[in-house]
Protein backbone atom coordinates (compact mmCIF):
# COMPACT_ATOMS: atom_id res chain seq x y z
CA UNK A 1 0.00 0.00 0.00
CA UNK A 2 1.09 3.82 -0.17
CA UNK A 3 1.14 6.44 2.03
CA UNK A 4 -2.10 7.77 0.89
CA UNK A 5 -3.89 4.11 1.40
CA UNK A 6 -3.44 4.43 5.00
CA UNK A 7 -5.68 6.62 6.42
CA UNK A 8 -6.97 7.32 10.38
CA UNK A 9 -5.54 4.86 12.80
CA UNK A 10 -1.62 5.02 11.30
CA UNK A 11 1.49 6.71 12.90
CA UNK A 12 3.12 9.13 10.84
CA UNK A 13 6.07 7.26 8.80
CA UNK A 14 9.40 8.66 10.15
CA UNK A 15 11.66 9.40 7.52
CA UNK A 16 14.37 6.64 8.68
CA UNK A 17 11.88 3.98 8.97
CA UNK A 18 10.78 0.95 6.83
CA UNK A 19 7.45 0.38 8.70
CA UNK A 20 5.03 2.38 10.13
CA UNK A 21 3.37 2.03 13.14
CA UNK A 22 -0.37 0.90 14.05
CA UNK A 23 -2.36 3.51 16.34
CA UNK A 24 -4.03 1.99 19.39
CA UNK A 25 -7.01 0.95 20.12
CA UNK A 26 -7.14 -0.16 16.19
CA UNK A 27 -5.65 0.56 13.05
CA UNK A 28 -7.38 -0.81 9.62
CA UNK A 29 -6.29 -0.76 5.91
CA UNK A 30 -8.74 -2.13 3.19
CA UNK A 31 -8.14 -3.80 -0.45
CA UNK A 32 -10.63 -4.20 -3.29
CA UNK A 33 -10.50 -8.17 -4.51
CA UNK A 34 -12.88 -10.43 -6.24
CA UNK A 35 -15.93 -11.62 -4.24
CA UNK A 36 -15.46 -15.24 -3.55
CA UNK A 37 -12.17 -15.33 -3.27
CA UNK A 38 -9.41 -16.73 -0.88
CA UNK A 39 -6.91 -15.21 0.21
CA UNK A 40 -3.52 -15.40 1.46
CA UNK A 41 -2.10 -12.99 3.81
CA UNK A 42 1.06 -12.02 4.73
CA UNK A 43 2.17 -9.75 7.30
CA UNK A 44 5.80 -8.39 7.95
CA UNK A 45 6.84 -6.54 11.15
CA UNK A 46 10.08 -5.00 11.81
CA UNK A 47 11.37 -7.06 14.37
CA UNK A 48 12.80 -4.95 16.30
CA UNK A 49 10.74 -2.34 16.83
CA UNK A 50 8.59 -4.80 17.51
CA UNK A 51 10.18 -6.79 20.32
CA UNK A 52 10.44 -2.71 21.73
CA UNK A 53 6.62 -2.54 21.64
CA UNK A 54 4.63 -1.81 24.90
CA UNK A 55 1.94 -3.20 23.71
CA UNK A 56 2.29 -7.17 23.94
CA UNK A 57 -0.15 -9.18 21.51
CA UNK A 58 -2.22 -7.72 18.74
CA UNK A 59 -5.43 -9.27 17.68
CA UNK A 60 -6.27 -9.57 13.78
CA UNK A 61 -9.27 -9.52 12.35
CA UNK A 62 -10.31 -9.92 8.86
CA UNK A 63 -13.73 -8.30 7.71
CA UNK A 64 -14.53 -7.96 11.27
CA UNK A 65 -13.37 -11.87 11.67
CA UNK A 66 -10.70 -12.86 14.08
CA UNK A 67 -7.96 -14.24 12.30
CA UNK A 68 -5.02 -14.87 14.61
CA UNK A 69 -2.70 -12.67 16.72
CA UNK A 70 0.84 -11.10 16.37
CA UNK A 71 2.76 -12.04 19.52
CA UNK A 72 6.59 -11.16 20.00
CA UNK A 73 7.59 -14.63 19.13
CA UNK A 74 7.12 -13.68 15.42
CA UNK A 75 7.93 -11.12 12.90
CA UNK A 76 5.97 -12.48 10.15
CA UNK A 77 2.31 -13.77 10.52
CA UNK A 78 -0.16 -15.99 7.05
CA UNK A 79 -3.53 -15.77 7.08
CA UNK A 80 -5.49 -17.92 4.58
CA UNK A 81 -8.92 -15.95 4.44
CA UNK A 82 -12.36 -16.63 1.73
CA UNK A 83 -14.08 -13.53 1.51
CA UNK A 84 -17.85 -13.76 0.33
CA UNK A 85 -17.28 -9.50 -0.38
CA UNK A 86 -15.42 -7.84 -2.67
CA UNK A 87 -12.65 -6.69 -0.14
CA UNK A 88 -10.66 -7.34 2.48
CA UNK A 89 -10.79 -4.76 5.69
CA UNK A 90 -7.69 -5.45 8.36
CA UNK A 91 -7.77 -4.95 11.17
CA UNK A 92 -5.17 -5.05 14.36
CA UNK A 93 -6.59 -4.64 17.78
CA UNK A 94 -4.30 -4.60 20.59
CA UNK A 95 -5.43 -7.28 23.68
CA UNK A 96 -4.49 -4.88 26.28
CA UNK A 97 -5.22 -1.02 25.56
CA UNK A 98 -2.30 0.90 27.29
CA UNK A 99 -4.17 4.32 28.53
CA UNK A 100 -2.13 6.78 25.87
CA UNK A 101 -4.59 9.52 26.37
CA UNK A 102 -3.02 10.46 29.40
CA UNK A 103 -0.52 13.48 28.79
CA UNK A 104 3.06 13.26 29.91
CA UNK A 105 6.52 11.73 27.95
CA UNK A 106 5.40 8.26 27.19
CA UNK A 107 1.79 10.00 24.98
CA UNK A 108 3.11 8.87 21.84
CA UNK A 109 4.70 5.58 22.60
CA UNK A 110 1.51 4.42 24.01
CA UNK A 111 -0.32 4.65 21.26
CA UNK A 112 2.12 2.44 18.89
CA UNK A 113 1.36 -0.72 18.91
CA UNK A 114 2.33 -2.85 15.65
CA UNK A 115 5.25 -1.62 13.90
CA UNK A 116 4.52 -2.71 9.99
CA UNK A 117 6.80 -3.40 7.23
CA UNK A 118 4.44 -5.04 4.60
CA UNK A 119 1.45 -6.40 4.19
CA UNK A 120 1.21 -8.81 1.09
CA UNK A 121 -2.31 -10.06 -0.34
CA UNK A 122 -2.23 -13.30 -2.82
CA UNK A 123 -5.61 -14.95 -4.42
Amino acid sequence: ATEKDFGIGWHYQYPIDTWRWAHTPDSRIAWQIKQNTSVRVTIELHANAWSLSPVQRVNVFFNGTYVGVCTKENSNFTWVFKSDLDFLEISFRPEKVIDYRAAGPNFNWYRLSIPIIKVTLEE
